[in-house]
C-alpha cells in the first residue's frame, strides 16, 4: 500500500493475534499465562484472544514483561481497538 509507514505495519496486527502469537511462541497455555499474570481465571486470556474484551491499561506492563514485548507495541495496538469497541468482537 502506497504511503504506508513501517510503524503502520505494527497496527495491522490485532491485539488478539499478537497476544496469541507471543503466548504460543513462549510455549504458554492460556492457563499458564493467566497464572503468571496472577489472574483468577484463564478465561480472561480467552476473552482477550477472542476479541471479546481488551485488557485494561494496568495489564499492559505485566503482559509486556511476561511476553517479552515492548509495552508501547501493545499500547499502539490496543488504543485504536479500544476506541472502537466491538470492532473485532463477533
Amino acid at each position: 500500500m502506497a504511503g504506508t509507514k513501517a510503524s503502520d505495519a505494527v497496527t495491522d496486527e490485532t491485539f488478539m493475534t499478537l497476544l496469541r502469537r507471543h503466548r504460543l511462541a513462549r510455549g504458554l497455555t492460556q492457563t499458564a499465562l493467566a497464572k503468571r499474570l496472577k489472574l483468577k481465571t484463564p478465561s480472561t486470556i480467552s476473552y482477550w484472544e477472542s476479541g471479546q474484551s481488551l485488557p485494561s491499561p494496568q495489564w499492559i506492563p505485566k503482559l509486556a514483561r511476561v511476553l517479552g514485548v515492548d509495552a508501547m507495541e501493545l499500547t499502539r495496538i490496543i488504543e485504536p481497538q479500544s476506541s472502537n469497541p466491538g470492532a473485532d468482537a463477533k
